[in-house]
């Protein structure tokens, strides 16, 4: 069963597939331009209306376990979770904090900052 219509798709051998492109004005394009606008641009950014669920969506490193003020950061202390929160420690940043000393006690679920993370 076809789910497109007949018009969407053309077979591979079909001579349709050469046949130039036309804008809503009616100018031709050529298959390379036709490719470009398919693609869309390589620029990756946030529109507006996503602003509100990249927030939610993004990860901050969080205390898997309660953690001691003083104790030595392992692995198996922290995890990534959501939401981010807006200055906290990212995944990427994870092994600048493997190894340094939490400043203060930091409950379980508890986002970790720069602040409070010591050498």
């Amino acid at each position: 069963m076809n789910i497109f219509p007949a018009n969407c798709c053309t077979k591979p051998n079909s001579s349709k597939l050469n046949r130039p492109v036309r804008t809503a004005e009616g100018d031709s394009l050529n298959s390379e331009t036709s490719l470009s606008i398919c693609l869309g641009s390589a620029d990756k950014f946030v529109t507006g209306s996503e602003q509100e669920t990249y927030i939610l969506q993004r990860r901050c490193m969080r205390a898997a376990r309660e953690i001691k003020a003083g104790e030595k950061i392992t692995i198996d202390m922290v995890e990534p979770l959501r939401p981010a929160s807006k200055g906290a420690v990212m995944p990427w940043e994870i092994d600048d904090v493997i190894g340094k000393s939490a400043l203060i006690d930091m409950p379980f679920g508890m986002d970790l900052r720069w602040e409070n993370i010591g050498p």
